[in-house]
């Protein structure tokens, strides 16, 4: 460990066939992270030490890279920040079954993805026997509140998990800070909830389901949209439309994010749909308009049936990727 400064050690420790360490002062840095840490140890002879540890970590997410196993995993997430964790530890190191944990997270801001997640407070805990963990997220993304509640098998090497996701009222608005949505008007309002459990080591394998709803929109300007929208020009009455509002109930099974029940709406038009987007961001999806009564209404008498019969003739498929349909 020639990467770990050490400032300040100082040990206490008294003979005997059980021995007990008191650790009154333990810190130093890690690469660009920091630890303070005070507590004891429990020394026996052909057995691993039984550790009390009370501790302050300051996490530079800069850090994670140099953890062989992490290096893969954190090419997209691409975490940036400083993460403050407070908390204790009980157990024998290499026992997981023994622990028992309570750490207290917090951050006022880092970014994901290159996406700044805000107000981080968070909490982990785990209780002795049990072999699992419990975690429980508030933050703030673009406006809007995050929300997470997990259960993770912390002894199984797949790392199970159960979780439980909520977005409440993300400001789309807010999006055209990012490069690729420059000078767009991108607008309105999403919320979410999904639930989903399996292996956290292996994104592929894991099952759930939830909801999507964007509401007081103007999504015209998404690649997405504008493959979409392009292809419905053939019907005048779709050549100056924008999507105001959406609703999707998804799945999610074998690597994709799939769904049976899209629905893309404006004044005078509804799009729905079906299929799949999966995590590398292909995606299948077929779109059918049909235009609504009031748009209908105003068509020319002469065009009204052939409008109505070409709008509901029409299936546009979608194929390719989110950013490139």
């Amino acid at each position: 460990l020639r990467e770990v400064e050490l400032y300040h050690l100082w040990i206490w420790r008294w003979p005997g066939p059980g021995q007990h360490v008191q650790i009154s002062k333990l810190n130093g840095k890690y690469f660009k992270s920091s630890f303070d840490i005070k507590g004891s140890a429990e020394l026996r002879e052909n057995s691993e030490p039984d550790l009390n540890l009370n501790g302050k970590f300051n996490l530079d997410l800069s850090d994670l890279k140099n953890f062989p196993q992490l290096v893969e995993p954190l090419k997209t997430v691409n975490p940036v920040g400083i993460l403050t964790a407070k908390g204790n530890f009980k157990g024998k190191p290499k026992d997981i079954h023994s622990w028992a944990s309570t750490i207290n997270i917090s951050s006022p801001r880092v970014t994901l993805a290159n996406h700044p997640v805000e107000n981080i407070i968070a909490k982990y805990t785990q209780e002795a026997n049990t072999g699992k963990g419990s975690f429980i997220l508030g933050s703030s993304i673009y406006g809007g509140k995050l929300s997470a509640d997990a259960t993770i098998g912390v002894e199984d090497p797949k790392l199970p998990i159960q979780l439980q996701t909520k977005l409440e009222k993300l400001d789309l608005s807010q999006l055209r800070q990012l490069k690729e949505l420059q000078g767009t008007d991108i607008s309105g309002f999403v919320s979410m909830n999904a639930q989903v459990e399996g292996p956290a080591k292996d994104v592929n394998q894991l099952t759930g389901e939830g909801s999507l709803v964007v509401v007081e929109g103007y999504l015209g300007k998404l690649k997405f949209m504008d493959g979409i929208l392009g292809a419905l020009l053939v019907v005048p009455q779709f050549q100056n439309i924008f999507i105001t509002d959406a609703s999707v109930n998804f799945i999610v099974r074998d690597g994709r994010i799939s769904s049976e029940d899209i629905l893309l709406a404006s004044s005078s038009v509804q799009l729905t749909g079906h299929g799949w987007v999966d995590f590398k961001s292909n995606m299948d999806v077929e779109i059918s308009p049909k235009l609504s009564q009031i748009a209908l209404a105003q068509t020319d008498s002469a065009k009204k049936f052939p409008t109505e019969l070409l709008s509901s003739a029409i299936s546009v498929k979608c194929t390719g990727t989110l950013n490139q349909p």
